[in-house]
């Protein structure tokens, strides 16, 4: 990824600032957080999802990852995609836009010769990122629905 990202005609511009989590711009600006930030759903050894610590370096990968996305397909897929996954014994979804949930690596999403931001926190030793949305935002699945059906049940989030 670094390669075809120093390869590339456009030019990435990295601006660390400690206001933002991290952006991505169409216009190649990147920005990030160096000091990382707590409270980013990760996934436990014992396979519960814990908040956690992004470091400055996995979100500045993860800012670049989009911008290798802009550079090899021209867009990005804001189309809104689902994750499931469960926590606990219970079984959740989250709907955000397919190129947030294919950086961190989430499949069905994940595309051939893709770089994600959980192979990113693998090699910093880091858990990986188990959801893209916090919490308060995850959809509960009924245990009568199996994996991938719709149960016409419309969750409103408050």
């Amino acid at each position: 990824m670094v390669t075809r990202l120093v390869d590339a005609d456009e030019t990435i511009r990295v601006k660390p600032d400690t206001s933002v989590e991290g952006r991505a711009y169409s216009d190649g600006l990147v920005e990030y957080n160096p000091n990382g930030l707590d409270g980013f759903p990760t996934l436990a050894p014992n396979g519960n999802i814990v908040d956690g610590h992004i470091s400055g370096t996995a979100i500045l990968g993860h800012e670049l990852i989009h911008q290798d996305h802009l550079i090899r397909e021209g867009t990005w897929n804001q189309q809104l995609g689902l994750h499931e996954f469960t926590d606990g014994g219970n079984r959740y979804r989250e709907t955000w836009q397919v190129e947030e949930l294919r950086t961190v690596g989430f499949d069905p999403y994940v595309q051939k010769g893709d770089v994600t931001e959980n192979q990113l926190r693998k090699q910093l030793g880091e858990r990986p990122r188990a959801t893209y949305l916090p919490r308060i935002l995850w959809d509960p699945i009924p245990q009568s629905v199996r994996s991938g059906e719709c149960d016409n049940t419309l969750y409103v989030v408050f």
